[in-house]
């Protein structure tokens, strides 16, 4: 937990500084099509083998759809985290390619903030010494956006997948969570 409390602190202090001075009139975004980009911190575990993520930090894009229905709205997302080097203590590092999080999304608008939660799948391909390795599973997780005008929002999101392991000599399950500031675009 405490790999996961300096880029949460950082996160949240940036959302703040973002929403102070934005207009009373900055309303939520409509329905439609947004785009934009995720920077967040990993950790986890491989609750069969014992070892654990480090912490690493990642960038991504994010292209989506919300469908506001008065009280409520109801979305579903595509996000790519970018691949790269993943250290496990306790084990070789993998090389992973890119993280793909598929998502449908549930919220509730407060005037220019939204919360919301979600439930998806997610998948990885990734390269260690002994070979290929795929991990795919579920996701889940909360978050918040804060509309800055009326086509930008900074948001803030937690996201927990489990994901298992399959390769050519065994089957194991890795949690790997995140949490990550995002900046995205209506169009």
């Amino acid at each position: 937990m405490d790999q996961m409390k300096n880029p949460l602190m950082l996160a949240s202090g940036a959302l703040a500084a973002a929403s102070v001075g934005t207009g009373a009139d900055a309303q939520s975004m409509p329905d439609g099509f947004y785009a934009g980009l995720s920077f967040g911190d990993y950790v986890g575990a491989n609750n069969d083998d014992g070892y654990s993520w480090d912490g690493s930090s990642r960038g991504g894009v994010f292209v989506g759809y919300d469908r506001d229905f008065g009280n409520f709205f109801v979305g579903g997302e595509v996000a790519l985290t970018l691949g790269g080097d993943l250290t496990a203590y306790g084990a070789d590092p993998y090389t992973g390619s890119n993280l793909v999080d598929y998502k449908i999304r549930i919220g509730k608008e407060f005037g220019s903030t939204k919360f919301y939660g979600f439930a998806g799948y997610s998948t990885m391909d990734a390269v260690d010494d002994t070979g290929d390795l795929s991990l795919d599973g579920m996701n889940g997780g909360l978050g918040m956006s804060h509309a800055i005008n009326s086509n930008i929002d900074i948001g803030l999101e937690y996201i927990r997948r489990d994901l298992d392991d399959s390769a050519a000599y065994y089957t194991a399950t890795d949690n790997l969570s995140t949490v990550a500031l995002r900046l995205s675009f209506q169009f």
